[in-house]
């Protein structure tokens, strides 16, 4: 935090950013997630392991049916 600016949140990042291949789901200020992503690297298994969105079912730890399930 404090070598990068003062930000606590980016302390929060200096934490996060090296595990890899997980999807960080923060919640934080926008201008300080923004400032802080690329001032640290971290190695990754790819350049493939990305997405655009989330359901319930790519969620960590959602594995229970959904309440309203169109096939019902």
């Amino acid at each position: 935090g404090a070598a990068a600016g003062g930000c606590a949140f980016d302390g929060a990042k200096i934490v996060l950013q090296p595990i890899t291949d997980v999807a960080h789901l923060i919640h934080g200020p926008l201008g300080c997630e923004g400032n802080s992503w690329d001032n640290r690297g971290s190695a990754s298994s790819g350049p493939t392991l990305w997405r655009t969105s989330f359901t319930a079912l790519t969620e960590a730890g959602a594995t229970e049916k959904k309440p309203f399930d169109e096939e019902d």
